[in-house]
């Protein structure tokens, strides 16, 4: 018997047994997206998070859903921008089928940024983990505007960790010591000081730890 809303009885008991399956219960509670397909693109099991990063609802997927269904789902909502609905889907359903190893990153219309990894699984199946990256893009953004405000600085400014290996340095720095971004970065700084000056150097970085004073 088919429902008012397309599926048939077995789509519906098949997702009651998924939903009482103790490893997709396992999934739902992850803060990654899951999706794995098939070869020929039908959807063997999706998470809810991968759905709402896919944008469709919670019981958009049944046991026939492929990959291409939910693109042109996409399509027609406009979520993929202007553009021949078509061509939306088929060259996302092209790249699909390749079931290659790929990592990429898109901005939603909602501004979340999502890393996606596709990884292609024994048996002709593939893989694709979805990352809500937003937060990390952000803190990399005003880390880049922060040093390209310190870098204007003319006095030197750095910052240590707890052993005494650099996490930063302003360019005044890096032109004083002799330093570059590269080669200083995780380490002392100690390759650039003559051998009689190191122990000087290592005390005044453990004093500056210990009191906070300069």
């Amino acid at each position: 018997m088919v429902q008012a809303d397309g599926r048939s009885e077995t789509d519906l008991e098949r997702q009651c047994e998924l939903a009482s399956d103790p490893l997709v219960a396992a999934l739902e509670q992850l803060d990654l997206g899951l999706m794995i397909i098939d070869a020929d693109l039908r959807i063997l099991a999706m998470n809810g998070r991968a759905k709402r990063f896919m944008g469709v609802p919670a019981d958009f997927v049944d046991s026939a859903t492929t990959i291409e269904d939910i693109f042109r789902f996409n399509a027609e909502n406009g979520k993929y921008g202007p553009g021949d609905v078509d061509e939306h889907v088929r060259r996302r359903t092209d790249a699909a089928r390749r079931f290659q190893e790929h990592e990429s990153e898109r901005v939603q219309t909602d501004g979340t940024t999502i890393h996606i990894k596709r990884t292609p699984l024994p048996g002709g199946r593939l893989l694709s983990v979805y990352t809500d990256v937003t937060a990390a893009r952000k803190s990399e953004r005003d880390a880049g505007l922060a040093k390209a405000i310190l870098d204007q600085l003319p006095s030197p400014v750095f910052c240590k960790d707890d052993q005494r290996c650099y996490e930063f340095c302003n360019a005044a720095h890096l032109e004083i010591y002799g330093l570059t971004w590269e080669g200083a970065i995780g380490t002392t700084g100690a390759q650039t000081i003559a051998a009689d000056e190191v122990e000087a150097y290592k005390r005044s970085d453990e004093h500056i730890l210990s009191t906070g004073e300069t």
